[in-house]
């Protein structure tokens, strides 16, 4: 690999910038176009097979250990059914394009399509344990009329966790149904709550995001700072953030807000599940941020109604008034919970997603996969992979 960069002023050129620290997508592009002229070149019949995407992905990352193979290539995934996931990535797309290009100007005679194949990596949410566990009637009972005292509100709600968690996927049609069943979830502390249940299910997790959002934080402002030499983008990024906010930001609530009202720039160009929404519409169903305070219960009224429509509930972080001290809060089912700092209430409404077992909004799942996949470390099937978000999750050092 490093013979073939060398070869070429492009490939010196790639390998330069990831020396200096300047290896970007701008780059990667180099890179496949390079490898995947190189091995048309060296192939008899055109044909790059399974294996040797493999190969060559794991090459780049023996050259260039920061990367990640799923980048250059993710193999084909049987779904089941008859049906299969093709190969992605960024070394598939290129041959593709290339093998159209050449055959569509005569150069290239067709030939019989031999699909890459790959190994189905199916895993699925952790399992409830201790569901079956013989619980008294009258303990959940108890919770149709009981929403204090908060000591017993909360060795009830520890004791009941199986039954409950076993009553919402099977008997509770909605979420509607769940909190009226246990209105302890509608006081100031149903949050607490639900988290409790969080780390009953997945122990181990609680402080992930929290104890690694420092140095998440300080990339995403040096990528943000990076893409804003693009003028399309920094003229994106200054619909998407606060004028005060895009001087340089000081206190860590402030870095951490510009980085929270910054993320969807950055992932809303990546088409995710056959999907591409816009930027407005991924921030939008991301976070809410609201400069004056008495425009706060008309939005979320608005927002209900919205999503009551559409048949979504979902609890999306909300942000109001001074940048530099934010009130910050997660909003969810109507219900608005008050939180000390804005990345707790990401990680509040994720934990909220994965507790209840809830879909992720279509236009902003790309960003709350990001959290699963590479921060919370959640196993997931690689038809939900894509290498652009493999690609953003390095350059963020979260891969």
């Amino acid at each position: 690999m490093r013979e073939l960069l060398m070869s070429t002023l492009d490939g010196q050129a790639v390998l330069r910038a990831f020396e200096t620290g300047c290896f970007d997508n701008a780059f990667r592009k180099t890179l496949v176009d390079l490898i995947v002229i190189n091995d048309f070149n060296n192939s008899i019949d055109k044909k790059i097979s399974a294996e040797r995407f493999k190969f060559l992905a794991l090459s780049v990352v023996a050259l260039f250990p920061t990367e990640s193979a799923l980048i250059y290539y993710m193999p084909q995934v049987n779904l089941g059914h008859g049906k299969k996931q093709s190969p992605r990535g960024k070394l598939y797309q290129k041959y593709i394009h290339k093998l159209k290009t050449w055959r569509n100007s005569g150069l290239i005679v067709k030939f019989r399509k031999s699909v890459p194949a790959g190994d189905e990596n199916p895993a699925d949410r952790d399992e409830m344990a201790g569901a079956t566990d013989p619980l008294s009637d009258e303990d959940l009972r108890w919770f149709s009329n009981h929403v204090e005292p908060y000591n017993e509100v909360v060795e009830k709600w520890k004791k009941t966790m199986p039954k409950r968690i076993l009553l919402l996927r099977t008997s509770c049609r909605t979420i509607d149904d769940y909190f009226t069943k246990f209105p302890a979830l509608k006081e100031d502390f149903g949050h607490q709550l639900i988290l409790m249940d969080f780390s009953s299910l997945h122990p181990g997790k609680d402080n992930i995001l929290l104890d690694s959002w420092q140095s998440l934080t300080e990339n995403l402002l040096d990528l943000v700072k990076k893409k804003q030499r693009d003028r399309t983008y920094k003229k994106h990024l200054e619909a998407d953030v606060p004028e005060l906010l895009m001087s340089d930001p000081q206190s860590d609530t402030a870095k951490s807000l510009f980085c929270l009202l910054a993320l969807p720039s950055l992932c809303a160009t990546i088409k995710f599940q056959s999907m591409k929404f816009s930027r407005k519409d991924v921030k939008d169903s991301f976070v809410l941020y609201v400069p004056v305070k008495s425009q706060l219960m008309k939005l979320l009224r608005k927002r209900s109604e919205e999503n009551r429509r559409n048949g979504t509930i979902f609890p999306i972080p909300v942000f109001v008034g001074d940048v530099n001290n934010p009130d910050c809060y997660v909003e969810f089912n109507d219900n608005l919970y008050s939180v000390d700092s804005p990345i707790q209430a990401v990680d509040v409404a994720f934990k909220i997603f994965y507790a209840l077992n809830l879909k992720y909004p279509p236009a902003c799942e790309i960003i709350w996969t990001l959290f699963q996949h590479y921060i919370f470390k959640f196993s997931m099937s690689t038809i939900r992979l894509n290498p652009q978000l493999e690609a953003l999750a390095v350059d963020l050092g979260i891969n």
